[in-house]
């Protein structure tokens, strides 16, 4: 055997740890269940529902980054849709997740302050209301 063969060294290039990745995967369960949890807001408009599911998912993109937000959502999004097979409300809720998300875990990671996930929350609503404007209109 030659010298360079038995100094072989691996390294771990994942971005994530094995215990980010379980937790990110308990999270997509977690976010898949709470979509069949619809709260009614107002009594008189029953179509308008408050929907828990993007709680596990910001809780993960607080936690990890707005890349780790962004998949847990995306994946929870996926097995509802494989589950249901409405594709067409999937791609919606995607379009607004992802608006949601990803300004306010960015801005809370470059703000690590209460008032850095404040404006990143606001951001995000406003980003996933207008997102989801221009999506209605095709």
């Amino acid at each position: 055997m030659s010298e360079q063969s038995q100094h072989i060294h691996f390294e771990n290039t994942n971005r994530w740890s094995t215990k980010q990745l379980v937790t990110m995967a308990l999270m997509c369960a977690l976010g898949a269940l709470f979509m069949y949890v619809q709260l009614p807001i107002l009594p008189s408009a029953p179509f308008l529902t408050y929907d828990p599911s993007l709680v596990p998912a910001m809780v993960c993109g607080f936690a990890y980054g707005p890349g780790a937000g962004t998949a847990v959502a995306a994946m929870a999004i996926v097995i509802h849709a494989l589950t249901t097979g409405d594709w067409v409300g999937a791609l919606m809720n995607l379009v607004a997740t992802l608006g949601y998300i990803l300004p306010a875990a960015t801005v809370y990671q470059k703000m690590h302050t209460y008032k850095g996930a404040v404006i990143g929350l606001v951001l995000g609503v406003i980003a996933a209301t207008a997102l989801s404007m221009v999506a209605n209109l095709t």
